[in-house]
């Protein structure tokens, strides 16, 4: 109810925010990754437009009136966008750039425990996977330079590897090590 009541009050995109004690329910690298990702996000539009929101970006919940919704409609008319988690982060990066009114609101929120097992199991590495897939790419669509370069980058990187795969995988395996090593360490720098 608290996200509806701002946005009667004129808002025109309220995000929602976690508070402290579910932030302290997830697991460090959830937690981690999720922090990092908003600090950088926040960064973003500082940096693009001379304000820091300070919204929870990585956090679901949203509420809009018609005019907010008008800048999730209109995301990625052209299908060229990653077009999944960015769709409800992007649109609200064009709305403040637009001079929307968007707003931070804490809930009070837990999660259930089912999801923060699933997070917190050590040899779930597809879990892992897809956070770190999450922050990159949608601090890409953010426009968070470092990842733009990153992707672009990469994808020479990748492509020579699916031309080692096909050629002869067994003789180009130190070839396909040096690319992956290459990639990993543009990953982490």
């Amino acid at each position: 109810m608290p996200l509806i009541n701002e946005v009667r009050e004129g808002n025109n995109i309220v995000v929602a925010s976690r508070e402290k004690e579910a932030w302290e329910q997830l697991p460090p690298f959830q937690r981690w990754v999720e922090q990092r990702a908003n600090a950088r996000a926040n960064t973003i539009v500082e940096n693009e437009i001379g304000v820091n929101p300070e919204l929870d970006f990585w956090f679901a919940p949203k509420a809009f009136d018609k005019v907010g919704a008008e800048e999730f409609l209109a995301y990625n008319p052209h299908k060229d966008r990653l077009d999944l988690w960015d769709s409800i982060m992007v649109p609200i990066i064009e709305a403040i750039k637009k001079g929307k009114k968007v707003k931070s609101v804490p809930i009070e929120f837990l999660y259930n425990k089912k999801q923060i097992d699933v997070e917190s199991d050590e040899s779930n590495r597809d879990i892992k996977i897809k956070r770190i897939e999450q922050y990159t790419q949608i601090l890409k669509e953010l426009g968070d330079r470092k990842w733009k370069e990153f992707f672009d980058g990469a994808k020479v990187y990748l492509d020579e590897i699916k031309r080692l795969n096909k050629e002869n995988p067994g003789n180009k395996k130190e070839l396909k090590n040096q690319e992956k090593k290459f990639l990993l360490r543009n990953f982490f720098r």
